[in-house]
């Protein structure tokens, strides 16, 4: 488990296990606890490289995904954990 801080007023999707969506909305320095981002375990061993990928989503640890409108920091995996074979944006060119 990991605990996310937002540092700014963050829009994003939550999107439930039962299939619901619901937009929310984070001020700044409100925190959720999440298990995976972009469907990565946050308690993997981490490379020792920039990361440079967008963390578009995480899961929090009632199983809800989080979907950001504007990704706001970085992971060293350009793939998804998930095996979507879905590709993360690259934070840089």
């Amino acid at each position: 488990m990991k605990q996310l801080t937002f540092s700014k007023i963050t829009d994003c999707t939550h999107i439930y296990q039962d299939g619901r969506q619901e937009r929310m909305r984070y001020g700044c320095y409100e925190s959720i606890n999440i298990v995976a981002e972009n469907g990565w375990d946050v308690n993997r061993a981490i490379i020792l490289i920039m990361p440079s990928y967008y963390v578009e989503e995480v899961t929090m640890l009632d199983g809800t995904r989080v979907v950001f409108d504007e990704p706001f920091y970085l992971i060293e995996k350009s793939e998804y954990g998930d095996n979507s074979e879905r590709k993360a944006k690259r934070a840089w060119k």
